[in-house]
C-alpha cells in the first residue's frame, strides 16, 4: 500500500438508508475519537489496524473482526509500514434487535479468528450484489443473526464500573451538546479540581472530556444530517460553523456533511451511488 491509496468508500444502502457499508484504505491518518449511534462490524482484510477502544489499544491484523456496540467510544489507526485495508458495516439497533436476544452486546470489540473474519468478508461481497429488496434484507438478518450467535449462548452483557459522577457529567453533556462545555463548568458539576476531573474522566471514558464532547457532538450531527441540512445541524450541535462541522464528519465517518445529507435523502428514493472521501 502506499499514501495514494488512501480512501474511504461510504455508501448508504438504497434497500435501507440507515444501514452503511464503508470501504476503508488506511496507510497513515488515523480516524479520531468517534461513536456510531448502532452497531459496528469490521473485517480487516489487509494489513493491521490499531482500534482504541475505550481506552485500551487493541491490533486487529488481517482475518480479525471488529464489534462496536452503540455509543462506544474508539478511534483507529493504520499501522504506518503496510496500512490497513477493512470492510465496515453499520447498522441501526433496531436491525439487529430483530434477531438477537433482548439487550444483546458485543462483550469485546475484538474478534480473531480467520474463518469467522473470512465468512463475514464474503457475505458482505454478496449482500452488495444483492439487488432485490426482499432477499437484501433476508441477507442482511442472517449477516446479524450469525454474529450474535457467536456470543448470545454467553452472559455477555459487560458490568457496567463507571463512576456515578462521571455518568452525571455524560448526561449533561448530552444534553447540552450545542452549548460551549468548559472543563470548570463539567467539573464544578461534581465538586471537583479541573485535573481531578480530566484524570477522573479518562480513566472511566478512555479519552479526555474535550476529546468525548467532540465524539459526541459529531455524532450527533450525523444523525441529525438524515433530515436537516448541515448549516442547521451545525449550529444545533455546538460546532462553530459549517466548515468546522465538515472537517469532523469527513475525519471520523469519511464523507461530507453536504454529501451524507444528500446521499442519505437519494437513498430514501431508491438511488444507489457510493460516496468516496479521502482519508
Amino acid at each position: 500500500m502506499n499514501n495514494t491509496e488512501e480512501k474511504i468508500v461510504f455508501n448508504c444502502v438504497a434497500h435501507r438508508p440507515d444501514v452503511e457499508r464503508l470501504s476503508v484504505h488506511l496507510y497513515r491518518t488515523p480516524i479520531p475519537p468517534r461513536t456510531h449511534s448502532g452497531f459496528a462490524l469490521a473485517v480487516v482484510t489487509k494489513g493491521l489496524k490499531r482500534l482504541n477502544h475505550m481506552g485500551i489499544m487493541h491490533e486487529v491484523p488481517a482475518g480479525s473482526l471488529t464489534l462496536l456496540n452503540p455509543d462506544e467510544l474508539h478511534a483507529i489507526e493504520p499501522d504506518n509500514q503496510q496500512g490497513v485495508i477493512y470492510q465496515a458495516l453499520h447498522v441501526p439497533t433496531s436491525a439487529m434487535m430483530d434477531v438477537a436476544p433482548q439487550g444483546f452486546v458485543f462483550p469485546t470489540p475484538v474478534l480473531h479468528n480467520a474463518s469467522i473474519a473470512r465468512r463475514f468478508a464474503e457475505q458482505l461481497i454478496v449482500l452488495d450484489a444483492t439487488r432485490n429488496n426482499a432477499l437484501w434484507n433476508e441477507r442482511l438478518s442472517d449477516i446479524l443473526y450469525h454474529a450474535s450467535a457467536l456470543f448470545s449462548s454467553r452472559n455477555n452483557r459487560p458490568v457496567s464500573h463507571e463512576d456515578h459522577r462521571i455518568s452525571l457529567v455524560r448526561t449533561y453533556i448530552e444534553e447540552h451538546i450545542n452549548e460551549n462545555l468548559e472543563i470548570e463548568t463539567l467539573s464544578a458539576l461534581i465538586d471537583l479540581s479541573k485535573f481531578h476531573f480530566i484524570r477522573l474522566f479518562k480513566e472511566n471514558v478512555g479519552a479526555t472530556p474535550h476529546a468525548y464532547i467532540q465524539a459526541r457532538r459529531t455524532a450527533r450531527a450525523k444523525l441529525m444530517l438524515q433530515t436537516r441540512p448541515p448549516i442547521q445541524v451545525a449550529s444545533l450541535c455546538g460546532f462553530v460553523d459549517q466548515s468546522h462541522l465538515t472537517r469532523w464528519i469527513k475525519a471520523c465517518y469519511g464523507t461530507t456533511p453536504s454529501a451524507y445529507h444528500k446521499r442519505f435523502r437519494a437513498a430514501g428514493r431508491g438511488i444507489a451511488e457510493p460516496m468516496a472521501a479521502s482519508g
